[in-house]
């Protein structure tokens, strides 16, 4: 009955509130890679944000000055 839609829209009748999608199985597949790699882009930022300041922890970072710390940042990236 619903194979001819794409995607189906998932709304609480009393508060309208969205509450989900349906995708048939033919676009699964993509929508779980699309998922995959936008929740590992996020979770890659959060450990990179928090590795940042790991170094200073570690005592990595010696006695460097902060123009000496922000050359090496530019040179990396």
């Amino acid at each position: 009955m619903l194979t001819e839609y794409d995607y189906i829209d998932i709304e609480d009748k009393k508060t309208h509130d969205y509450k989900g999608v349906f995708v048939p199985s033919r676009h699964a597949g993509e929508v779980k890679d699309f998922l995959d790699a936008k929740l590992m882009k996020k979770k890659k930022d959060e450990l990179a944000g928090i590795l940042q300041f790991a170094g200073i922890a570690d005592g990595e970072l010696g006695e460097k000055s902060i123009q000496d710390l922000m050359e090496q940042k530019k040179s990396r990236y």
